[in-house]
Order: structure tokens, then sequence, then C-alpha cells
């Protein structure tokens, strides 16, 4: 509870919830529902101990789910241990997948969130269409968006709002599409001063524009082409992440086939096939943004111009 008083008034949670509910326009009643703070804190006081009983009794059990082990470890005692967690532990209601879609309609436009007495100020941006990782455009979407802000600083975002102009502490920009629903998205996020936020809405705009102009060069596809693929096979060393793809694939009814094939097709993607797909999913009149921070506070004058303005006065 305490947590959520405090994200009243930071502009990173407040943007990223509103943003979420742009694109989620489903009844209060729906498990998809997206609530404001305000409705999350109230959902939570309401909660009864009857109502966790029943939860546990009838949605909770160990008869429909995954696991993925990475180490070092035996098998033999692994099994037996997990049926023995697992044993007699059955949910009455049985599991069904509550799909995400992303062909709702939602409106795109530009809000403002005031958040006074804070330093920093973020922008978000985001659009959703309707696609699957398995998609034949999926690669392409990829690259375009490590080109764009994916690769961090190595990004068009990254250099030229953050390192060239100096106009944001950070910023990047993400892709997703998930494996069992047909759900796709962009993201841009950034932080920067409040006084440098129109500035950066507009960069932002302009990177994108020359994006779907022009599209990327063979050079930044090459570059973008390794550095993703060395951070797929990066993430494999990691054990924690390497259990959650397996854990990922299990639930997606696939094997590390998929992965192996996906690496493949990102390979394959040209400087045509990543513009093509650009145009059609990137399209930045479908954006929802939102900027949040503290923007009616004046920034601070130099000493000269107070010593003006004292003269002045006199």
């Amino acid at each position: 509870m305490a947590s959520l008083e405090q994200q009243k008034s930071e502009p990173q949670t407040r943007a990223i919830r509103l943003l979420r509910r742009e694109f989620r326009p489903y009844k209060t009643s729906d498990p998809r529902y997206e609530p404001t703070i305000e409705e999350e804190i109230a959902a939570i006081k309401s909660v009864e101990r009857k109502q966790l009983v029943t939860l546990y009794e009838n949605f909770l059990g160990g008869n429909h789910g995954e696991l993925a082990v990475v180490g070092d470890f035996d098998p033999k005692a692994i099994l037996p241990l997990l049926n023995s967690l697992v044993s007699g532990w059955e949910a009455d209601e049985s599991y069904e997948h509550i799909e995400r879609h992303g062909d709702l309609p939602y409106k795109p436009g530009s809000h403002r969130i005031l958040t006074p007495d804070k330093a920093n100020a973020v922008y978000y941006a985001g659009i959703v269409f309707s696609m699957k990782d398995s998609h034949p455009d999926y690669p392409s979407l990829i690259m375009s968006n490590y080109i764009l802000g994916g690769g961090s600083l190595a990004s068009r975002l990254g250099d030229r709002v953050r390192q060239k102009e100096g106009l944001s502490y950070s910023i990047a920009s993400f892709f997703r599409a998930t494996s069992v629903d047909q759900r796709g998205s962009l993201t841009i996020g950034a932080i920067s001063n409040p006084q440098n936020t129109p500035k950066v809405v507009k960069a932002i705009r302009e990177e994108i524009d020359k994006l779907l102009k022009s599209g990327v060069t063979p050079a930044e596809l090459a570059a973008a082409q390794k550095g993703f693929l060395q951070s797929l096979r990066v993430s494999r060393t990691d054990d924690a992440r390497l259990a959650g793809m397996l854990a990922g694939t299990l639930f997606a009814k696939r094997t590390l086939a998929f992965e192996a094939e996906l690496e493949k097709r990102v390979s394959a993607t040209t400087t045509e096939s990543v513009l093509k797909a650009t145009r059609k999913y990137f399209n930045p009149k479908k954006m929802v943004i939102v900027t949040a921070g503290d923007f009616n506070k004046k920034p601070a004058g130099n000493k000269s111009d107070q010593k003006k303005k004292k003269k002045a006065s006199k």
C-alpha cells in the first residue's frame, strides 16, 4: 500500500499506467483491465480473507503449468520432489488462457500529466497491433526497433537525443510480439529535464519519420544483426534466462528449434524488408504519447540574470 501511495506522484509510474490503460479498453470486471492507482488501492483494501480462501481452493493448483530446471542437478532427485509438491494439489476450475488482442480500438493522441516538485520528466509512447512472433514480418521489426532505439546508445534515438543533443538522461525503444496471442507493440521511453520535454518529443518524431522515409542503411542492418544475435547467444549462457526461455517454449508448445530458426530469419532480413515492415506497423499517426513531469516549474535563472532583475527593480 505504501508503495502504491508513493506511485501517485511518480511521473514514470503514472505515465506507464496511463499508456497501458489506453491500450486495454476492457470493463472493470475483466482481469485484463488496467486500474488506476486509486482503483488498485481501493481494490486491495476491499480484499477479505474468505476471498483468498476461495481463490486458493478453486483456482490455484499444480495440475497445469511448466517447469524448467537449468544447472547441475539430478533429474532423479528433482522429479520425485516435484511430484511430492503438486500431488493432490488440484484446482476445481480448469485452466483457460486469457487472450490479449492487438486489434482493439484505441484513440491515438497525446496526454500530459503534471507531477509537481519532481526533478525529472518522462516520455512514453506506444503503438499496438496484431502480430505473433511467428509472423513473417517479426524479424524485420526486430531489426527496425534495434536500429531505432533497441540498441540503447548504439541506436538512432540514443545517438541523437542523448549523445549529440543531450536532451535526455536515458532513452530506448522496445518491440515485442507474443508467442500465443496476436499482440505486437512498439514502446519508446525517455527520461529528461521537464524543460527539455518538447524537444525530446520533437526529436523522437523526427527520427521515426526519417526511418519511415529512408529506411536503414546496409551498415546499420549488418551491425544490428550482429548485435542482436550476439545478445541471444549471451542470454543462453545465463541459467536464469535460459530457464525462462525453456519455460516459455513449453508454454507455447515449442522447442528451442524455434529460436534457432529465428536466428536464421533475422540473418535473412534486408534493408527492403525492414523498410516495408516498418511502414506497415510503426505508424506514428497511431501512436499514443504520454509525458509526465513538473512542466509548470520555471527554470532557475543564473546569478547574472538575477542581478539584472534586481537592478531593474531599483
